[in-house]
């Protein structure tokens, strides 16, 4: 079933060696059989392109062949050759001591979080194993212990024996996990912070662009993996700008729907959010306020001063749908945010390898259809 009004879908792709199109042609090509089981007549596919001051814009268009005023738009923010080898594997194992070591430090000093936010949550278990929600601080402890060993000044050619143990893998690696390390680098005194940030606002421009255009009456943002993360950053980003953009302002109800699969959100909060100490009253409300896109706070403090914000929640009712699935380590049940409904999808593949598969399930096609183009 095509949709009723003229809709357009924003899609980000997630980590890894991605290469132009290729998020069009695999979410197109999964979602068009969908489109079709319900439509009477022929569906059309037409590839569309259009001038963006200076480059070109090239999106796939699905319409009826009978009724040419139900228009279908499908873009792809493709970000991939941004971060790539921008850090080196010694890098990135510096960044996951760090990081986790904080995490650990954090979850230790706020158990709070789980009583406040995953109250409908017991232990959560991966088929018949004992691995608990929280394994990635639990069981990454003795990998950070080795790597921190590693690490010592004094072991002399350590990037040549690990590169020398992963063959390869070396390079995999580098390529999927330096994604991660580039787009979690929010302070701007990190070497990669300049590219974060053309990341960021290469997908604010593009969603930007869609919304001001004129030519939809409905849009959806989607993201997969660490593409949730990117567009979950450009929505609050939109929602932030249209304080001082009327323009901008008046096209916040076009923006229906946000979607994300395989999503680390969760994690990425709780890993890489810019936590404060306890008497950063002020700091801790201003982060609170600019963050502010469907967020819950993290720091659960009852400061007794409050700050006023010029920020408001232009955005509060775009419908946001989550798809996970417990079998795969990188999506989870999005606890840390306002979202209207998080659906564990059925996943086939192996634990771990399933992460890509939510690109091909049916069943997540057909429940955007149903909430997003009647």
């Amino acid at each position: 079933m095509l949709p009723k009004k003229s809709t357009a879908i924003l899609v980000v792709h997630g980590i890894g060696e991605q290469d132009p199109f290729s998020t069009l042609d695999c979410f197109v090509r999964n979602l068009y059989p969908v489109l079709k089981k319900d439509h009477p007549g022929e569906i059309k596919i037409i590839h569309k392109a259009e001038n963006r001051e200076g480059w070109i814009d090239n999106y796939i268009g699905i319409k009826s062949a009978e009724d040419e005023s139900a228009v279908l738009d499908v873009y792809e923010y493709y970000w991939a050759y941004l971060p790539q080898r921008q850090v080196n594997f010694v890098e990135i194992l510096d960044w996951l001591i760090k990081t986790t070591n904080g995490a650990r430090k954090f979850y230790e000093e706020n158990n709070r979080l789980i009583e406040e936010y995953e109250k409908d949550v017991r232990d959560e278990v991966f088929s018949s194993s004992s691995i608990k929600k929280r394994w990635y601080l639990k069981h990454l402890s003795w990998f950070v212990k080795l790597m921190a060993i590693l690490r010592i000044p004094k072991v002399p050619y350590v990037d040549g024996i690990i590169k020398a143990l992963l063959g390869k893998g070396e390079k995999i690696f580098v390529d999927f996990v330096g994604d991660v390390v580039v787009y979690s680098s929010t302070s701007q005194k990190d070497k990669t912070f300049e590219i974060r940030k053309k990341i960021l606002d290469g997908a604010f421009n593009q969603l930007k662009i869609i919304l001001e255009c004129g030519k939809y009456e409905n849009i959806i943002a989607a993201g997969h993996s660490l593409g949730s993360v990117i567009a979950y950053d450009a929505i609050n980003k939109i929602n932030n700008e249209m304080l001082f953009n009327e323009k901008l302002r008046l096209c916040a109800g076009k923006l229906k729907g946000f979607v994300t699969f395989g999503s680390p959100l969760d994690k990425i909060a709780f890993f890489f959010r810019d936590h404060t100490q306890d008497e950063e009253y002020i700091r801790r409300q201003l982060l609170a306020n600019y963050h502010n896109f469907k967020n819950k706070d993290l720091n659960l403090k009852n400061d007794s001063v409050r700050i006023n914000t010029p920020y408001k929640a232009y955005l509060e009712h775009v419908k946001w749908i989550n798809f996970w699935n417990i079998k795969d380590p990188v999506s989870g049940k999005l606890d840390f945010y306002r979202v209207d409904e998080n659906i564990d999808i059925p996943l086939y593949n192996k634990w771990g390898v399933c992460h890509i598969e939510f690109w091909e399930r049916p069943e997540m096609y057909q429940k955007i259809v149903e909430e997003y183009f009647n």
